[in-house]
């Protein structure tokens, strides 16, 4: 659900140079994961995860996994950052939170998270709750949001996220 016949690749690297020298590798072979002939596009973006959420990119964690990417307000990070931290842990209570982090590069300050859901009645069941429950969204972080975007995944069949 969100755009079409896309596939979204989350990787991570234990430093800088890693992660240029590994998308240098990519642009100038043409090897676009295996998938070059099939693609007609691909966005390469630099993300930072939260300091409080420790990303979770392999496991079984669910059927379905909701991507949302906020754009920010310029010097709205912090207090984002804040708000989320003083309120991940009661939301994680409800659910999982696989990724938080922040863009690096492009022209507009934003974020993403990834939930994963066993079917979309649980994404119903928790948001709802979260909401009702005062937990979700994070006390003033919403102050700070500006485009946002959801979009519903399932995870393809060589998906180390399950």
């Amino acid at each position: 659900i969100g755009t079409l016949n896309r596939i979204l690749v989350l990787r991570s690297f234990d430093a800088q140079d890693e992660l240029f020298a590994e998308r240098a590798r990519i642009v100038e072979s043409g090897d676009f994961f295996g998938a070059s002939d099939q693609l007609v596009d691909c966005t390469f973006e630099t993300w930072a995860p939260y300091p409080f959420v420790k990303p979770q990119l392999a496991g079984a964690f669910g059927a379905f996994y909701e991507v949302r990417i906020y754009g920010i307000r310029p010097a709205g990070m912090r207090p984002t950052l804040a708000a989320w931290e003083a309120a991940v842990p009661a939301r994680t209570k409800l659910s999982p939170i696989v990724v938080a982090a922040y863009a690096l590069d492009g022209a507009t300050p934003r974020m993403l998270h990834v939930c994963p859901y066993a079917d979309l009645n649980e994404r119903t069941r928790v948001r709802g709750e979260a909401v009702s429950s005062g937990i979700w969204p994070p006390k003033g972080g919403p102050d700070w949001l500006t485009v946002m975007q959801a979009t519903i995944c399932v995870p393809a069949k060589f998906s180390p996220m399950r």
